[in-house]
């Protein structure tokens, strides 16, 4: 029998060059990877981090609109209190360190939900204008819903935006949209402001008066008060308008009030805006709403949308301006820092404080 001789086998491995070049290939492969997700992940974190820095913000700032002044003081030690009056002569008040009430320990930083530690300040900064707050039944009440600070809130940043720093309203012309949308039980009342200067423009943000369902055998949806005082005190060029959709043509009242703020002319007599700068547009049918404004001198009982109004030659109306309690807005901004009282800037808000002022 012929023998058959087997070849030997290879046992020789891998040569130490060649381990060397796959561990070459390997690292640079998955550099770049591993690279990739600690990137990743420290995005994410700091993702979080701004959340929760915002959370913060968001919390401080509702607190402080609407909150009573000695409240707010007693968040901070004296030492991070200051008051002052600015060269236009208006109160701006800071607070540093602001304390967590929420916290038993009242600690002079917020804990995020991650357990970062968020350091807050506040200022406060009041505005030079003054509003008078109409003497009306029920103004603040259950049954209505109130449109008035909403509709002034960004007559500064809209000059600022339309014709820079420091510069004053003159030659805007200032247009509120009104928009009462009926659906079924449902309402949604809102607001929208655009200030035009030339060519440009700058309209703002939806601004939400009152939304809900009211009862079936209800008559009546809620009453809407809107104050107004003119923008331009010298052409009384300022419009409103009044969108209302009623989509299921429901026959049920809206009661819309508006109560015009005189302001005085260059001769100091009183002036107001014209009934042609208010217009109503809607739902024709069934008498619902009617378009001419004129027709609304008087309540119209017949009709679904109600509007009554103190704008001069205006007659029949049961709304008067009164003389009500004095309001100052303040502008509040939140500053939030992360790590330390001296750490990075991570979140800001801005919001807007109603102050009855009594004499």
């Amino acid at each position: 029998m012929k023998r058959v001789r087997r070849k030997p086998k290879n046992n020789k491995g891998f040569s130490l060059i060649e381990v060397l070049v796959t561990m070459l290939i390997i690292s640079i492969v998955c550099v770049p990877l591993i690279r990739s997700f600690v990137t990743s992940a420290n995005v994410n974190k700091k993702a979080r981090r701004i959340q929760n820095a915002t959370d913060v913000a968001q919390s401080v700032a509702e607190y402080f609109a609407n909150n009573p002044m000695d409240d707010l003081e007693n968040l901070v030690d004296e030492d991070d209190y200051s008051s002052i009056v600015d060269s236009d002569g208006n109160d701006v008040i800071t607070y540093s360190n602001v304390k967590d009430w929420r916290s038993s320990t009242a600690a002079e930083y917020f804990q995020g939900a991650g357990g970062e530690r968020f350091y807050v300040d506040v200022t406060m900064s009041g505005r030079d204008e003054e509003y008078t707050v109409p003497d009306l039944k029920d103004f603040y009440g259950n049954s209505s819903v109130s449109c008035m600070y909403q509709i002034y809130k960004y007559d500064k940043e809209a000059v600022t935006r339309l014709k820079g720093d420091d510069a004053d309203g003159s030659g805007i012309r200032k247009s509120s949209d009104l928009y009462i949308e009926i659906d079924g039980d449902t309402y949604n009342y809102y607001v929208t402001v655009t200030y035009t200067y030339g060519s440009s423009y700058y309209t703002t943000e939806e601004m939400v008066l009152g939304t809900g369902t009211i009862d079936e055998d209800s008559d009546e949806f809620p009453s809407i008060f809107m104050a107004y005082e003119p923008y331009d005190k010298t052409a009384l060029s300022d419009l409103i308008t009044v969108h209302y959709d009623n989509s299921a043509l429901d026959k049920r009242s809206v009661s819309l009030y508006i109560v015009q703020q005189s302001v005085t002319g260059a001769d100091g007599s009183n002036k107001w805006m014209s009934p042609s700068n208010v217009i109503v547009e809607g739902s024709a049918q069934s008498g619902l709403v009617r378009s001419d404004i004129s027709s609304f001198k008087e309540n119209n009982v017949n009709a679904a949308l109600s509007v009554e109004s103190n704008i001069i030659d205006f007659t029949g109306s049961s709304v008067t301006a009164g003389s009500g309690q004095r309001l100052k807005l303040y502008d509040i901004s939140v500053s939030v820092k992360y790590g330390s009282a001296e750490g990075e800037v991570t979140a800001t808000v801005s919001t807007l404080r109603e102050e009855l002022i009594y004499d």
